[in-house]
């Protein structure tokens, strides 16, 4: 057992000497890595797994070195851990190991191999298994680099053929496209230029033509305007001597329409003095002749006129007259007739507070018997998801405010109602006081007034009831209109 734990103690002091110095081994690649991972867990297996050393753990003593290798072991990972995070940034120096490099690893790995040796359950075949392992997986690991340089090769001189292919043809194309539009603008500016000569001929015709044209044009026209000198020069000195003709003609019937004018101004004037005796006599005449009529067609009728405006206006003093009286008379009919009618007012309002009354009754026995029905048929069973609670609070609490609305809405109707009724027997009983005490007096006085006054303030002003909501109405107002009604009829 001593000897045991010695060569246990041994290699782990080897292994944790590994783990500290074997990671200066220059130039590692990943697959490296994943090697050396591979042979530190396989000595981690040979040296404490309980399945590969039946029998090696039941001495209490070998917890501690166990714990020791395991703590060895991890501290090693660790390290191979960070090297490959640094590895992966791809140095062109870490790409294989030397063959020196390669030596130092088997060494280590024989010697952890020779102190495994002694023990009973490896066996001698633990460095053979060891070394042929490193061996093929360094193989692996050259033929896998050697490949993969040869593969980047041939794509680097693929890429390459076809890079120089791709722009030779490019080239081509551009270089023929550019020949091409080069020869179809030469074309097109050799047909611009033979269309410019022909163009610059004709045009060249054409001016000449409209030079000669315009010639001719502005000599006819000389001549059209030279005869047409001569002519107007004609017309001139015949226009000339008909306006001397005909002015002399025209002073000659100037002169007989002067003398003519004269002779019907002294006509006219005697014929005025005529006409003006002629209209004093007549207006003489007209004068007496009026002051006859009026004296007796005229006056007797204005007389009879006059006579009936006063009549008319005793008339109509005896109808306003008669007008109040009849009014007077017949306002406590009128009175009489609005107090029934506020009556039935009442009465009608009593009906719908009964009515609402037994709603309300039905909706609460409703809620209650609905009370009762909802806590045991709604009632969630006893490992119900949240999800089945909400739906079932939901749904009383739903049909609670349902019912509760109801019975809101029911009371509402029947303090309104109430009210209604209550206000409409306290006007119904205003006005039958005042039928009752204007019978007691005289018709128009002031007291009659005075009482009608006062039964439209009863009748418009607010009164609590017990049933309202406490709003108040303002009938200062209606009674202010009333009291001027009733002293303007006094008036």
């Amino acid at each position: 057992m001593s000897d045991r734990l010695a060569i246990q103690k041994n290699f782990a002091e080897r292994l944790d000497v590994y783990s500290k110095t074997g990671l200066d081994v220059r130039a590692t690649t990943p697959e490296d890595v994943a090697l050396i991972r591979d042979l530190i867990d396989m000595g981690l297996a040979l040296t404490g797994s309980a399945n590969n050393a039946p029998g090696f753990l039941k001495d209490p003593g070998q917890h501690e070195l166990l714990d020791t290798s395991i703590n060895a072991v991890s501290t090693a990972v660790s390290n191979l851990d960070q090297l490959e995070q640094k590895l992966k940034a791809d140095r062109p120096q870490d790409r294989s190991l030397s063959p020196s490099d390669r030596t130092r690893i088997v060494g280590i790995i024989d010697s952890i191999a020779e102190a495994l040796k002694q023990e009973s359950f490896i066996g001698r075949a633990a460095p053979i298994i060891a070394r042929r392992e490193m061996e093929r997986r360094l193989g692996a690991v050259a033929e896998e680099t050697r490949k993969a340089r040869e593969e980047s090769d041939r794509e680097l001189k693929q890429f390459e053929r076809e890079t120089i292919e791709r722009l030779r043809i490019d080239l081509q194309s551009h270089f023929r496209k550019q020949i091409e539009e080069l020869a179809s603008a030469q074309t097109a500016l050799q047909k611009e230029l033979k269309a410019v000569e022909k163009n610059a001929g004709k045009f060249d015709d054409n001016l000449r033509k409209t030079v000669t044209d315009l010639e001719k044009r502005l000599t006819d026209r000389v001549e059209i305007v030279r005869g047409s000198v001569g002519e107007l020069a004609a017309s001139d000195e015949k226009v000339r001597a008909v306006v001397a003709s005909q002015v002399s003609a025209s002073m000659e019937e100037v002169g007989a329409v002067r003398e003519h004018v004269a002779e019907l101004d002294a006509r006219s004037s005697a014929q005025q003095k005529e006409l003006a005796k002629r209209v004093d006599s007549l207006a003489e005449r007209t004068s007496a002749e009026a002051q006859t009529y009026l004296a007796h067609v005229i006056e007797p009728p204005l007389k009879r006129i006059s006579e009936l405006e006063n009549s008319g206006g005793k008339i109509i003093e005896e109808l306003n007259h008669l007008k109040e009286v009849f009014t007077q008379l017949r306002a406590p009919a009128t009175v009489a007739k609005y107090a029934q009618r506020f009556r039935d007012d009442a009465s009608l309002a009593r009906n719908h507070a009964a009515i609402f009354l037994c709603f309300g009754v039905a909706a609460l026995v409703a809620s209650g018997a609905m009370a009762i029905v909802i806590h045991v048929a709604l009632r969630p069973p006893d490992h119900a998801a949240t999800a089945e609670l909400a739906f079932y609070g939901t749904t009383k609490l739903f049909l609670f405010a349902l019912l509760a609305t109801s019975v809101a809405v029911c009371v509402h109707g029947f303090r309104k109602s109430t009210h209604n009724a209550v206000v409409n027997e306290h006007r119904a009983n205003a006005l039958d006081s005042f039928v009752a005490f204007s019978e007691a007096t005289p018709i128009g006085s002031l007291e009659q007034k005075a009482l009608l006054m006062e039964a439209a303030k009863l009748i418009y002003e607010h009164r609590s009831t017990g049933f309202d909501s406490g709003e108040k109405y303002d009938a200062s107002k209606l009674s202010e209109i009333v009291e001027k009604l009733l002293l303007k009829r006094s008036e």
